[in-house]
C-alpha cells in the first residue's frame, strides 16, 4: 500500500514539473478515444444503411453475374454471358 502512495506522489510530481508534456499527452489520449468511437459509430451506421437497402430489395431476390470470381474487372463490368451449365445450376437451386 505504501508503494502505491509513493507511485502516485512521483506521478503527480512529474505532472507538475512537465505541464506541457502532460497536457499534450492528455489531449492525444482524448483525441484518440474520440476518433475510435467516431469510426465505430460511422461503420455501424453504414452497416445499418446497407442492410436496410438490401432488405428493401426483397428477401427472395437472387443476383447472378457472369464472369470469373477471381477477375474483379469482369465481375464489375459484367461483360460475360451465362453458359448453359450456369443456367442449369441456377434452376436446380431455385426448384
Amino acid at each position: 500500500m505504501e508503494r502505491i502512495k509513493e507511485y502516485f506522489k512521483i506521478a503527480f510530481k512529474n505532472l507538475k514539473a512537465r505541464k506541457l508534456r502532460s497536457w499534450l499527452t492528455i489531449l492525444g489520449v482524448v483525441i484518440g478515444v474520440f476518433l475510435i468511437v467516431s469510426l465505430i459509430s460511422l461503420s455501424e451506421g453504414l452497416k445499418g444503411a446497407v442492410l436496410k437497402q438490401l432488405s428493401m430489395m426483397g428477401k427472395d431476390l437472387i443476383t447472378i453475374m457472369a464472369g470469373d470470381v477471381s477477375s474483379i474487372s469482369t465481375t464489375m463490368m459484367g461483360g460475360g454471358e451465362l453458359s448453359d451449365d450456369d443456367i442449369k445450376s441456377v434452376r436446380k437451386v431455385i426448384e
